[in-house]
C-alpha cells in the first residue's frame, strides 16, 4: 500500500495536535514525574520503576484520549499487509542493532547505551511492572506522538523520508536526552541508532496506513528484547 492519500486527510486537529505534543514533552516529560514522584514518596513506595510504570500508563492513556479521532479512523489494518512489514522491519532493526551498534560499540569503547543500562537495571528490580511499561505503554505513547503526530502531518506535505528522519531523529533525542543532559557525549553517539529505529518504524506506518501497526510493531520488539533480557 503506498498510496499516502490516508495521511492528506487532516484527521488530529490543530488543538488536539498541539495537545499532543505538549502533553509529551512538557506534561509527560516533567510535570507528570514530578507528581507521581511526590505520590510515591508520601506513599513510601518510591523507586525508578514504580516512577516509569505510573508515569508511562499516566502518558498513554492522556495520548489515547487526545488521539481518539486518529485511533478511531484508523482502526481498520490490512494484516497481512502489517504482518510482513512488521516481520521486515523487526528484521531490519536487529540488523541495525548488531551493525551500528556494534560499530558505535567500537568506536565508542561501550557495550550499549545509557538508556538501554537504565532499562535492564529496572528489569531486574521489577521484571513484570518494567516489562508492562516497555512492551505496552511506552509504544503506545511514543508512537502516537513521533508517528501519529510529528511523521503524520509532515508526511503529505515533504514526502516519506524527510519526514521518517525528522520524527527519527527526535525519537532518537529522547533516548539520549539524559546523556546530553549530562554531558555524556559519548552516549549521545547512539541517537543515530535510535533515529534509525524510528525512521523504521515510520516504515511501518507509511505502509500500513493505520497507526496500530506501529504500535504493535514496537511492542513486538519491545517484547523481544525484554525476553532476550529475560533469557540472558
Amino acid at each position: 500500500m503506498n498510496s499516502n492519500s490516508i495521511f492528506s486527510r487532516k484527521i488530529l486537529s490543530s488543538k488536539r495536535q498541539i495537545g499532543l505534543l505538549s502533553w509529551y514533552f512538557v506534561g509527560w516529560l516533567v510535570v507528570v514525574p514530578l507528581i507521581v514522584g511526590l505520590l510515591l514518596q508520601l506513599m513510601n513506595a518510591y523507586n525508578e520503576v514504580n516512577l516509569l510504570f505510573f508515569t508511562y500508563v499516566i502518558g498513554a492513556l492522556v495520548a489515547i484520549y487526545l488521539a481518539l479521532p486518529l485511533l478511531k479512523a484508523e482502526r481498520k489494518v490490512n494484516f497481512g499487509d502489517a504482518f510482513r512489514s512488521i516481520l521486515i522491519v523487526i528484521g531490519l532493526l536487529y540488523l541495525a542493532n548488531i551493525v551500528i551498534g556494534g560499530l558505535i560499540s567500537v568506536l565508542t569503547e561501550t557495550t550499549t547505551s545509557a538508556n538501554q543500562e537504565e532499562v535492564s537495571a529496572m528489569f531486574n528490580q521489577n521484571m513484570v511492572l518494567q516489562s508492562i511499561a516497555t512492551v505496552i505503554f511506552a509504544p503506545i505513547l511514543e508512537e502516537i506522538v513521533f508517528r501519529g503526530v510529528i511523521f503524520r502531518d509532515l508526511r503529505d506535505k515533504y514526502g516519506f523520508m524527510f519526514s521518517a528522519i525528522v520524527s527519527g531523529v527526535i525519537f532518537g533525542l529522547m533516548h539520549v536526552l539524559g546523556s546530553l543532559i549530562s554531558g555524556d557525549m559519548v552516549d549521545v553517539v547512539y541517537i543515530v541508532l535510535y533515529a534509525v529505529m524510528g525512521v523504521l518504524f515510520s516504515k511501518i506506518y507509511d505502509d500500513t496506513q493505520s497507526i496500530y501497526a506501529p504500535i504493535v510493531g514496537h511492542a513486538l520488539y519491545n517484547g523481544l528484547s525484554v525476553l532476550l533480557m529475560f533469557l540472558v
